[in-house]
């Protein structure tokens, strides 16, 4: 369950759940590419910023993702 909007980039669609995971979809099969627990509920999308995917939560711990079709977390705080 979700209720923040998917954000796309160059044939990949990111997304976040209120069960705290985030999402990297095929855009066009939307085959499941990776998923991430951040451990907490996400109430917003990913903002995709320079290659990035910045991804915040609930307890404000963000993590930073490479746009990838391979899960590539680059940096994350908490």
């Amino acid at each position: 369950l979700s209720n923040s909007l998917p954000a796309i980039h160059d044939g990949l669609l990111l997304t976040t759940d209120l069960s705290g995971l985030v999402h990297c979809l095929d855009a066009t099969t939307g085959e499941l590419l990776w998923s991430h627990d951040q451990l907490a509920t996400c109430w917003s999308g990913p903002l995709l910023a320079d290659g990035k995917a910045w991804v915040i939560d609930e307890d404000g711990d963000l993590s930073i993702f490479a746009l990838s079709r391979q899960k590539q977390l680059l940096a994350e705080s908490r």
